[in-house]
């Protein structure tokens, strides 16, 4: 069964989850190439895949037609990715600062 946006986004939250507890061990740098990789490890390969996430969630296609000597399918990709991307970085950042005020107001 192919994958929708929103697996894909379930399935990022899942690594994420786990780094709570050591985020403010984590620097920026770090979080960059580890979700990166993790990134694009969850992103289908498959052309019929990526296309079912697409549809899952229209708004990874605003850019499909935007160049037509682009493999819409490279487009979708790079869609799906930096969307995941920013929202792996909200993550992140909200986390981080979330954690920074419970270590203040501990210690």
């Amino acid at each position: 069964m192919s994958p929708t946006y929103e697996d894909l986004q379930d399935q990022l939250i899942e690594w994420l989850r786990p780094m709570r507890s050591t985020i403010l061990n984590v620097t920026r740098q770090e979080f960059e190439d580890s979700a990166t990789r993790q990134i694009e490890k969850i992103i289908p390969k498959e052309r019929s895949h990526l296309l079912i996430v697409a549809l899952s969630n229209p708004s990874l296609c605003n850019n499909a037609n935007a160049e037509p000597y682009i493999d819409a399918t490279d487009v979708i990709s790079d869609s799906i990715y930096r969307n995941l991307y920013k929202f792996a970085w909200e993550w992140y950042r909200e986390t981080k600062k979330d954690m920074e005020e419970l270590y203040v107001k501990t210690f």
